[in-house]
This record gives C-alpha cells, structure tokens and sequence, in this order.
C-alpha cells in the first residue's frame, strides 16, 4: 500500500460514481414540475462548436405560455472531457461573476444550485407562474 510520500494519485481519483454534466442538468430539471406543480418545466438544449465543444443551455419553460422559454445558465465542456466545465449565468447577478469553472460534478452541482437558488431565478419563476395565474379563465362566482 503506498504512503502518503510514494503515492501519486489523489484518493478521490478512485471515485467511479460520477456524472456527465447534461446528467446533472436533467437531475435539476426533473425537480421543477413538482415543485410548481407541473405549471413550470426546465428543458437542457444542447449545440455542438466544430465537434471540441458542447454547450448545455438549462431553460425555464411555461408550456401555458405558448412554451415561453427563458434561458438561465449554460454549462460547456468539451466533446470528450466533460470536465472542467464553464458554467456562465444568462441571467446577471448584480454581484458575483457570472461565468465559472468546475473541476467536477461536486463543483458543478454547487453552481447549479446557486444559481437556481438566486433571487433573480426566483423573481423569473414568480413572474411566470403570476403570468399563468392571470391567465386561467376566472370561475363563474356565486350567486
């Protein structure tokens, strides 16, 4: 068993659980139905840059609002290395940076929830879900 002076391998390298970024994208996106009760969806739109590339954009969906989609963060990583990854927020922050790396799915994971955690995605979902509220055809009042 090498010591801490002849081993050349980090432990965590040994980690065979991990993720692909669109993996983890879709994780956070099964969650929003539920949590709007299915008035809100996330979709994960992928494009490919001359095959080195890939960008992820995660979006906030309203399938009442004729599908209106609002985009809130991209994730790109190369074709074959997923990681690192450059996490970039479409929606600006007044403080923080708005673009990232993530050495791994744990880092990535961390991004993603603040980002989605952010007042500013809160204030969209609001918006949206105000949106559909007013929309709903009004029911006949009692007489």
């Amino acid at each position: 068993m090498p010591t801490a002076e002849t081993a050349f391998w980090g432990d965590d390298v040994l980690i065979t659980e991990a993720l692909t970024p669109i993996a983890v994208m879709r994780q956070a996106a099964a969650q929003l139905p539920n949590r709007t009760k299915n008035l809100l969806e996330a979709e994960i739109e992928s494009s490919h840059d001359n095959n080195v590339w890939v960008d992820h954009t995660f979006s906030i969906v309203a399938p009442g609002l004729d599908r209106y989609a609002c985009p809130i963060f991209t994730v790109r990583h190369k074709e074959m290395l997923v990681y690192p990854t450059i996490t970039h927020r479409a929606v600006m922050e007044e403080e923080g940076e708005n673009s990232w790396y993530d050495d791994t799915e744990e880092e990535l994971r961390a991004s993603i929830r603040r980002i989605l955690a952010s007042g500013h995605v809160k204030a969209i979902i609001y918006s949206l879900l105000a949106k559909l509220n007013e929309a709903k055809p009004k029911s006949a009042s009692k007489s």
